[in-house]
């Protein structure tokens, strides 16, 4: 059963499975989803308790693993997904770092480009500039409605993350953001954009958060269906 709750002004789903034990347990996955049980008795309240009492570590353990990525490869002509389409990767040698990117093709510039390690680092350096740079413009189109509901504009913050496309801290006014929404479509970026900041004005994803999802963007559900096929 999933369930939800508010922690630090952040949202965390998790799963619930009630089981014949003494205790509240809580486990952290490989892929950073999180598993609650708890006793058969033993009532939400309780629980809930339980998870603001670990909140610092669960939060600290997510974002631990959600940056423990398998190994990727950085090869001249390998192509890369980019805003639904793709871009063809080519590594030159210079002094430093530098990025060109025409129709169809990436030019990455980097001392060392015949080091794979280095090849990637350059990629992933330019994955979260231009994730910013395109987030930051769609930020710009997506945001003047909900000024009038006093939601302030929030500072972006990027990093990939292995099971989430993006998390909020309303106190905070901070929305951080999946570098990898870059390979998909700039509308589905723009779907988790207005999702975060609907997260401003109701925490959980209770019926009144999907309200306010239908005002800002009525057509949502059909961007999370394309961004979870990965179209």
């Amino acid at each position: 059963m999933r369930k939800e709750i508010c922690l630090g002004g952040r949202v965390l789903v998790y799963e619930f499975t009630r089981k014949r034990v003494k205790n509240c347990n809580l486990r952290i996955r490989d892929d950073g989803s999180v598993a609650v049980s708890a006793p058969p008795r033993m009532p939400m309240e309780q629980v809930e308790g339980f998870l603001q009492q670990k909140q610092e570590f669960i939060w600290k353990a997510v974002g631990r693993m959600e940056t423990q990525r398998a190994p990727r490869a950085a090869a001249d002509g390998q192509e890369i997904p980019y805003l639904g389409a793709a871009l063809r990767l080519h590594f030159e040698q210079g002094r430093r770092y530098g990025a060109q990117r025409t129709e169809g093709e990436l030019y990455l510039t980097l001392p060392r480009a015949d080091e794979e390690e280095r090849r990637l680092a350059a990629l992933e350096r330019w994955e979260k500039e231009e994730c910013r740079r395109v987030m930051t413009a769609a930020l710009e189109r997506v945001y003047p409605p909900f000024v009038s509901y006093g939601v302030p504009k929030p500072t972006l913050r990027f990093r990939s993350m292995r099971s989430r496309w993006g998390s909020c801290m309303p106190r905070k006014g901070v929305v951080t953001l999946n570098t990898q929404l870059l390979a998909h479509p700039l509308e589905c970026g723009e779907y988790i954009l207005i999702h975060e900041l609907c997260h401003f004005l109701q925490a959980d994803h209770s019926a009144k958060f999907y309200e306010w999802m239908d005002r800002f963007h009525p057509d949502w559900r059909e961007r999370k269906q394309k961004l979870n096929r990965g179209k």
